[in-house]
């Protein structure tokens, strides 16, 4: 098997690789990660069998130039009638960029990617729906091996691109041997917006391990002062913590703490609006960028009333998942595959666009239940991860189905 990652695993990213990792080391002995990471130092603990190869993303100038004369290859003329017939757009100059671009450097990618595999019969498997499974479809068409991808959120939805648009989907479609969805709703998006058969999409939900059993999990409600609200995620835009910020600061109890996990290019901007918007009843705490075996002990040792995710996109959170598997509610956007596991049983579903008074509002709704509807979310939440998003038993099913693709070969 040959795994495609962005920066697995090399520095902090993707951390829920590595729990989907060891599974298929069990059904492939032979596994070669491909990363395009070529910066970072640090390497993460991977299984024995498995090797690692670096390799460059992006195009550098020449090759974006050269990009240009992909406006006479087949597969952008079939593109550009598939835009005008099924999606009822012109060609916008952004458009042809994008597809030319991404066409130049799936094709490179292709190449690379043959040459670097010399075994006999290889699947090919990109954790991401970007121009590295483009390259797979490419490659596919002329070399005899298996491929699939994986969907997530980014890679599925075009509303939250620039132009509002994801280049060639139908390509992907039609030439991979499947595409695994992490959500349902990923899958239906696909079939309505992409305009694509959906015959080869697979359910495949990502999952996380809990090291604690139910009868570890203290899922009696304290009496205490504070109230502990946790988040996780980048620090970037369309994470709008922000909205979490402006959220706490209109919540009328004694104390609250609040714990970011996670960093990015708006660290520094969302610590001064922190510092400047809450009142001095709300200590938070940013964490920054932590191993994920540390975030779960924190966790372990933590009481945490809930959890907080205010995403305009998503496919579904494995941070949901992992508070969840600790029994904690989770309070989240309904955006991308959000609802296939937060509801208003295990916490709350907001709107895709909340404003901060019934962020607020929702807060002191759970805040002022009795103990025992408390305990009652609680053990929702738990239940919801154990049946839905157990690593154990989704991330088995996907390496079986891999491992039936190579035996079907």
């Amino acid at each position: 098997m040959i795994l495609i990652t962005a920066k697995f695993p090399f520095g902090k990213a993707e951390p829920f690789i590595e729990t989907e990792l060891p599974y298929l080391a069990k059904y492939f002995n032979d596994i070669l990660i491909i990363s395009h990471d070529l910066k970072s130092s640090d390497l993460r603990n991977i299984p024995n069998n498995i090797k690692v190869h670096r390799c460059r993303y992006n195009l550098n100038f020449y090759e974006k130039i050269l990009s240009l004369f992909q406006i006479f290859s087949k597969l952008f003329i079939t593109e550009r009638s598939f835009i005008k017939n099924n999606y009822n757009r012109n060609l916008s100059l952004g458009l042809i960029k994008t597809m030319i671009i991404s066409l130049q450097n799936a094709k490179r990618l292709s190449k690379v990617y043959k040459n670097i595999s010399n075994k006999k019969n290889p699947i090919f498997y990109s954790y991401w729906c970007n121009d590295s499974a483009i390259a797979l479809a490419i490659l596919r068409k002329k070399f005899y091996c298996k491929t699939i991808s994986r969907i997530h959120g980014w890679d599925v939805y075009f509303e939250p691109s620039k132009y509002g648009y994801l280049p060639f989907r139908n390509l992907l479609s039609n030439n991979l041997d499947n595409i695994h969805s992490i959500s349902v709703k990923g899958i239906d998006y696909c079939s309505k917006v992409w305009k694509v058969y959906d015959n080869n999409f697979v359910l495949s939900r990502l999952g996380i391990n809990q090291t604690l059993s139910k009868k570890k999990i203290n899922f009696s409600i304290k009496s205490k002062n504070e109230i502990v609200v946790v988040s996780c995620s980048n620090l970037i835009p369309l994470k709008r913590i922000d909205l979490i910020i402006n959220s706490l600061s209109l919540l009328n109890v004694n104390q609250v703490k609040w714990v970011h996990f996670g960093t990015g290019e708006m660290f520094e901007d969302l610590k001064l609006l922190a510092a400047k918007n809450l009142p001095k009843s709300v200590n938070f705490i940013f964490m920054g960028n932590i191993p994920n075996f540390e975030l779960m002990n924190w966790y372990s040792n933590n009481t945490v009333d809930l959890f907080i995710n205010t995403s305009s996109t998503e496919g579904i959170p494995v941070s949901i998942m992992e508070a969840m598997s600790f029994g904690i509610p989770c309070f989240a956007t309904n955006v991308g595959g959000v609802s296939e596991i937060v509801s208003n049983k295990n916490g709350v579903l907001f709107d895709e666009n909340p404003t901060p008074q019934e962020i607020a509002n929702s807060i002191m709704n759970y805040v002022n239940l009795s103990t025992a509807d408390k305990k009652a979310i609680r053990l929702e939440a738990f239940f919801t991860w154990k049946e839905k998003f157990n690593a154990n038993s989704n991330y088995t099913n996907f390496a079986e189905k891999l491992n039936d693709l190579c035996i079907n070969f």
